[in-house]
């Protein structure tokens, strides 16, 4: 994907949230492996003057349940299943109370949600747009929700704003050496931790290549480094 192609595709995006009801302030929880759509999202919220809150992968139906209610997400977005994981299983478990303010679910991929309740958009409806959403965005508003690991018995929600945001990701292309000419990142750690989400925010503030991996394998990883002659890994 190119960088005028993200930017295409996070426009059309905001839209279609926008058609949705989403607008500044509301949350939407994101569920989703390394691929294309929690980037494209993440801009996209931003415009809007929405708030992503990241959910771990690793999360089970208690876990996932805990930050929907904590949160007050409107909209949760996730991918049906990957790798060998059935994430509309687990969200048909989760506690229908912890559910109570999600009015969409925004689905990746194939496979329908089997819960009840909340609307259901496939994520590629969302991208049928022709209009732009009005910008709402601003330095100072809220722009990303990730949990910390804490000590204790549920993880903490720390929010960031987009300054913050935009701002660390400067420092990072800077301290990493992702502005080198030559410089390809490979994506190996996951998008909902702010390792991982910190290193493609960077790579994209220093205008270079990062190469996306759903779900680490090492040997992928291998043949990812020297098919994209990658010369830096988290």
């Amino acid at each position: 994907m190119t960088f005028r192609k993200l930017e295409e595709r996070s426009l059309r995006l905001a839209d279609g949230l926008a058609r949705l009801g989403i607008g500044p302030g509301d949350k939407v929880a994101v569920w989703l492996p390394n691929l294309f759509a929690p980037v494209e999202i993440g801009f996209a919220l931003a415009r809007l003057g929405a708030i992503s809150v990241a959910i771990n992968l690793g999360f089970r139906a208690h876990e996932v349940g805990d930050i929907l209610h904590r949160s007050g997400a409107r909209a949760l977005v996730y991918a049906s299943s990957i790798e060998g994981t059935d994430f509309s299983s687990i969200l048909a478990n989760v506690d229908p109370e912890h559910t109570s303010a999600l009015e969409v679910l925004v689905t990746c991929g194939d496979g329908e949600p089997q819960t009840e309740g909340p609307g259901k958009v496939p994520y590629e409806e969302l991208l049928d747009s022709e209009t732009i959403a009005e910008d709402l965005s601003s330095p100072d508003s809220p722009c990303n929700a990730f949990t910390s690991s804490g000590t204790t018995s549920v993880p903490k929600l720390v929010l960031h704003s987009q300054r913050g945001i935009a701002s660390h990701a400067r420092a990072v292309a800077d301290a990493f050496s992702y502005k080198e000419p030559d410089c390809v990142v490979l994506g190996t750690l996951p998008f909902c931790g702010v390792f991982g989400f910190n290193s493609a925010m960077g790579t994209l503030a220093a205008g270079r290549p990062y190469v996306l991996m759903p779900v680490f394998d090492a040997e992928e990883a291998v043949r990812l480094i020297e098919t994209h002659d990658v010369t830096h890994l988290n």
